[in-house]
């Protein structure tokens, strides 16, 4: 027991020639190697459309995203995959389950940019304005909303 004791106290004042140091002088933390943390692809509060789910005998000319626009509302790593929760345009529901990046796609438009209607469903005079009731292409009748008549533009 005191030969092992012995030679165990000598290996640690011994130089090693790979490290040049002492073995008690070698810290723990140099032999982690500092990994970056991977960036998320999507911020929160981006808006994003989701992939249509592809059949086999579907065509590739086929539409692969959903025209309806959702918010990235909450971002998370789990198991080093990066996953995200959405809710719709409006913030006030959510979708249920969680999507890859992947499956999501970064949308570039605001409140203020053009948005096209699939039809004029009512037209309505509210003090001395008409007013339409409108459905825009893509979008479910829940997101259907009176605009006044100088804000609709022909695109023909």
């Amino acid at each position: 027991m005191l030969i092992l004791s012995t030679k165990v106290i000598f290996w640690g004042k011994m130089y090693l020639s790979k490290t040049e140091k002492k073995p008690k002088e070698i810290k723990v933390q140099t032999n982690k190697k500092k990994r970056r943390k991977k960036q998320f692809k999507y911020k929160i509060g981006s808006l994003v459309r989701l992939s249509n789910i592809a059949h086999i005998f579907d065509r590739s000319y086929s539409q692969r995203w959903t025209e309806e626009i959702f918010k990235v509302v909450q971002r998370f790593r789990q198991q080093n995959i990066d996953l995200y929760r959405l809710s719709n345009i409006k913030g006030d529901e959510f979708i249920r389950g969680t999507f890859y990046d992947s499956e999501l796609q970064r949308v570039e438009k605001d409140e203020n940019s053009l948005w096209i209607i699939e039809k004029i469903i009512k037209k309505r005079k509210r003090r001395g304005k008409t007013e339409y009731l409108v459905r825009f292409q893509g979008w479910p009748p829940s997101y259907d909303e009176y605009i006044p008549a100088e804000q609709i533009q022909s695109l023909s």
